[in-house]
Parts: C-alpha cells; sequence; structure tokens
C-alpha cells in the first residue's frame, strides 16, 4: 500500500475509462446509464471528460515515482477526494435508477482509490510535518 501503487493503479484506471469516453462515449453510456440518450451534448460532454480522466491517469503513472512533497501530497487529495465523493454520488444515481446495478463496479474502484488515498494522505501528511 503506497503512493507509487496507489497512482498507478488510479492512472491506469483514469486512463481506461478516459480513452473509452474520449473515443467511443457511447459505448460507456450504454453501460451505465439506465436510458442513455445520445445527444450531442452528451457525447461533447463525455469526450471533455474523458480527455480530462486521460490527462490525469497520465499525470499519476508520471508522479509515480516522486518522493515525498506538496505536488506528491496534492495527488494524494485529488485522489482522496475525486474516489469518496465520486462513489458517494454513483452510488445515488444507482439507487435513484440514473445509473444501472453494474454500475456498483466502478463504485467499488472510486470507493478504494478514495480510501486508499485517504490512509495514504495520513501517512504522508505526518512525512511532511
Amino acid at each position: 500500500m503506497t503512493v507509487r501503487n496507489l497512482l498507478t493503479f488510479a492512472g491506469i484506471v483514469c486512463l481506461i475509462f478516459g480513452l473509452v469516453l474520449a473515443i467511443s462515449p457511447a459505448t460507456l453510456i450504454k453501460m451505465i446509464f439506465n436510458h442513455p440518450s445520445f445527444l450531442e451534448t452528451t457525447i461533447a460532454t463525455s469526450r471533455n471528460y474523458g480527455i480530462l480522466l486521460t490527462g490525469v491517469g497520465i499525470a499519476s503513472l508520471a508522479a509515480r515515482s516522486s518522493t515525498p512533497s506538496w505536488a506528491r501530497l496534492g495527488f494524494l487529495v485529488q485522489c482522496t477526494v475525486a474516489g469518496i465523493f465520486l462513489a458517494v454520488y454513483d452510488a445515488y444515481a444507482i439507487v435513484k435508477g440514473i445509473y444501472n446495478a453494474g454500475t456498483w463496479g466502478i463504485v467499488a474502484l472510486t470507493a478504494i482509490v478514495g480510501i486508499w488515498g485517504l490512509l495514504l494522505l495520513l501517512k504522508e501528511r505526518k512525512i511532511m510535518a
């Protein structure tokens, strides 16, 4: 359970979902939503988030060998906040019927990243003090 492992795991997950959203958003939209709509705005927004996720994935992989620093601490904060908030929001969307039940896997992935990041953040904070 190291920062290197977390950033590698998060980087790979972000790259996979980011590239799918950027290249073929309809594929992921069909898998996640109960009632998918393919408006031009939905596709454009999905592609934008796909590009963002791809960038975060590349940055995470590039930072995985970094030594303790404020920048690395920032990556841990990003992993923690995004992971926990996404897990909560996605669980809410499943319960409300927006996402289908197959999305529980995404909830698990984001929760793992969030909790893992939080544990490392607490450990890293002591190093930076």
